[in-house]
């Protein structure tokens, strides 16, 4: 976990190459952004499975409905103070003639912060309690034999939908983002606000979504 946050702190030192007018930076950014969602991806899964151990499955639903909602609100308003401040520096780089320099500054500011909080939830963490888990011998697979079996067995369905379903996101989300800034010239403030209505959608009625998913299953939402 310490690692794919870790990778915060090249990015902002990427961001000043950039100002100062190395050509390797692109690449340099693609390899970090690369490797920081590798490690994150790795993070993320295990998290997931430790939290499906704690939480019991009658109020799964329940707890990540309340979970998300708090995650979602805190993260809007993060969003809303980040666009706030890049159109700050935005328009006084404009006014010297620096927009470049003082927008990637900005920018490696968020970042650094971001770097901060993320060690502060590394320690809160830490404190999370972890029950042993006990694997049969017969219960093992090997990933060679995952892949022979992806077809074959409920669990290779899903993870070939979910793996593919993600693939295609992670193509076009960049190329959207980079759409409706340069191309409709939304400004950080406005691109924002879009993604808040769909947050603040997520916040309304993710109660809902949680009851539905406790009562008829999370099969039931997907569909």
């Amino acid at each position: 976990a310490f690692l794919s946050y870790f990778l915060m702190l090249f990015l902002i030192a990427l961001g000043i190459f950039y100002v100062l007018g190395y050509s390797f930076v692109v690449w340099g950014t693609i390899i970090v952004v690369g490797l920081f969602y590798y490690f994150f991806g790795i993070m993320d899964s295990s998290w997931f499975v430790l939290m499906g151990t704690l939480v019991p499955e009658n109020q799964r639903g329940k707890y990540f409905s309340k979970r998300n909602r708090k995650l979602q609100f805190f993260g809007m308003i993060a969003m809303i103070i980040s666009a706030y401040l890049l159109d700050v520096s935005t328009k006084y780089g404009s006014i010297v003639g620096q927009v470049t320099t003082y927008t990637v500054f900005c920018f490696c500011f968020l970042f650094f912060m971001s770097f901060l909080f993320r060690l502060k939830s590394i320690q809160l963490l830490k404190k999370q309690y972890e029950p042993r888990i006990k694997i049969k011998k017969k219960e093992r697979r090997s990933f060679r034999r995952f892949l022979k079996e992806i077809r074959r067995t409920h669990f290779g369905n899903f993870a070939f939908y979910y793996a593919i379903f993600k693939f295609s996101i992670a193509i076009a989300s960049p190329f959207f983002v980079v759409y409706i800034l340069n191309e409709l010239k939304f400004s950080y403030t406005l691109f924002v606000l879009t993604n808040v209505s769909i947050i603040l959608f997520n916040v309304l009625f993710f109660p809902i979504i949680g009851k539905i998913a406790d009562n008829y299953g999370n099969i039931a939402l997907t569909r």
